[in-house]
């Protein structure tokens, strides 16, 4: 392995590893951000022959966890499930009108 293939595989590991540290912070900067899915980096080695010569960044992958997306959901709609089961069906079953027949002419008998 020459002193430039040396170097090209250290520098591609160096801009795998600074994608994989800006996922990180970023990771951490928005822990508490409600709605915020984690993410991580999607590395591959890239193989010469029987050597790895070098890694590439294919991609992010987003890690949602439903858990959190029901919560979030839950508590940022204003009401819980239990009570939006309890109050709406009260609440709205009468509130739409009932709708009428049209009332009938009255038929004018001659005689």
């Amino acid at each position: 392995m020459s002193l430039g293939s040396a170097l090209a595989t250290a520098m591609s590991g160096l801009r795998a590893n600074q994608a994989a540290l800006s996922i990180a912070s970023s990771n951490i900067a928005n822990a508490q951000t409600p709605g915020y899915i984690t993410q991580s980096t999607i590395q591959v080695e890239t193989v010469t022959g029987d050597i790895g010569t070098s890694v590439n960044v294919l991609g992010v992958n987003r890690q949602l966890n439903q858990f959190i997306q029901t919560q979030l959901r839950t508590e940022s709609s204003g009401i819980g499930p239990e009570r939006s089961v309890a109050v709406y069906p009260k609440d709205y079953k009468g509130a739409a009108p009932r709708p009428q027949l049209p009332s009938r002419p009255m038929s004018r008998s001659r005689r």
